[in-house]
C-alpha cells in the first residue's frame, strides 16, 4: 500500500497506523489504500461489506463485499471527477478470524 511512483512529488508512502485490540463484537478488519478512502468514508466501506456478509454469510460474504467496495469505489471515480482524475489506484484486503477466506 502506498503510492512510491509519486514519492518525488511529495506524496507520503507511509501508512496511517492504528493499534487496535479485537474485540469479539469485530467481524473483520479492513485495510485499503487512498484510492479506495477518497471516495469513500470509512463507514460506507464498512457497510458495503457487512452488508455483503449479512446477506451471504462470512465465508461469501466478505470476498463479494471487497468485490462490490472496489466496484463501488471504481463508479465513484468515474461519476462527476474531470477527464484527468479518472481513478487512483486502488487496493483493498479483508481479514476475518473466522472466515477460510483472509
Amino acid at each position: 500500500l502506498g503510492d512510491t511512483v509519486m514519492r518525488g512529488a511529495g506524496v507520503l508512502t507511509a501508512p496511517t497506523t492504528v493499534l487496535h485490540r479485537w474485540q469479539q463484537e469485530d467481524a473483520f478488519v479492513l485495510l485499503a489504500s487512498d484510492g479506495v478512502f477518497e471516495v469513500l468514508s470509512n463507514q460506507a466501506c464498512v457497510q458495503i461489506v457487512g452488508e455483503c456478509i449479512d446477506k451471504l454469510g462470512l465465508d461469501k460474504g466478505l470476498p463479494a463485499g471487497i468485490e462490490a467496495l472496489m466496484m463501488a469505489a471504481s463508479d465513484r471515480w468515474a461519476d462527476g471527477l474531470p477527464m484527468e482524475v479518472k481513478r487512483d489506484d486502488m487496493t483493498c484486503v479483508a481479514i476475518a478470524p473466522n472466515s477460510r477466506h483472509h
